[in-house]
C-alpha cells in the first residue's frame, strides 16, 4: 500500500521553478554555442580553428585522466568519512555499554549501610481505673 502524495502549492511552485530553470539553462547553452560558432566564423581563420580542434582532441585523454583521479580522491575521502563516522558511533556505543556494566557492577558491590535507627520518645502510659457499676459489673472501654 503506497500513500499518494498530495500536490500542494509549494510543490507546484518548486516544479515550476525547476522547469523555468531547465528551459533557461537550455536557452543559455544554445545562445552560447551559437555565439561561439559565430565568433569562430567571423574572427578566426580556418587554420586556427583546425589548430584549436586538434588541441582539444589531444587534451581529451588528459582531462579524462584528471577527472578520473579527482573522482577517485573524492570517493576515497567519502569512504574515509563514512569509516570515521562508523568508528565514532561504535566507540560511543562501547563507552555507553562499559558505563552501564560498570555502574551495574558498582551497584552490586556497594555496601548498603544499615538503616538509621530512630529513637522515639518514651510514651507515658496512663492506667485508668475501670469504672464499676453498682451491680459489680466491669465495663470495658
Amino acid at each position: 500500500m503506497s500513500k499518494k502524495r498530495k500536490i500542494t502549492k509549494s510543490t507546484m511552485g518548486n516544479l515550476e521553478s525547476l522547469v523555468v530553470l531547465a528551459v533557461g539553462g537550455l536557452a543559455l547553452l544554445i545562445v552560447g554555442i551559437f555565439a561561439l560558432w559565430r565568433f569562430f566564423c567571423v574572427f578566426v581563420s580556418p587554420d586556427w580553428t583546425r589548430a584549436i580542434a586538434l588541441l582539444a582532441m589531444a587534451l581529451i585523454p588528459v582531462t579524462g585522466r584528471a577527472f578520473y583521479l579527482l573522482g577517485l580522491t573524492e570517493s576515497r575521502g567519502k569512504l574515509r568519512g563514512i569509516d570515521a563516522g562508523i568508528n565514532r558511533v561504535t566507540k560511543a556505543a562501547a563507552t555507553a555499554i562499559d558505563l552501564r556494566a560498570t555502574s551495574a557492577r558498582a551497584m552490586r558491590q556497594a555496601v548498603r549501610p544499615d538503616p538509621p535507627v530512630v529513637m522515639l520518645p518514651q510514651v507515658q502510659t496512663i492506667i485508668r481505673a475501670k469504672p464499676q457499676l453498682n451491680s459489680g459489673e466491669v465495663v470495658e472501654l
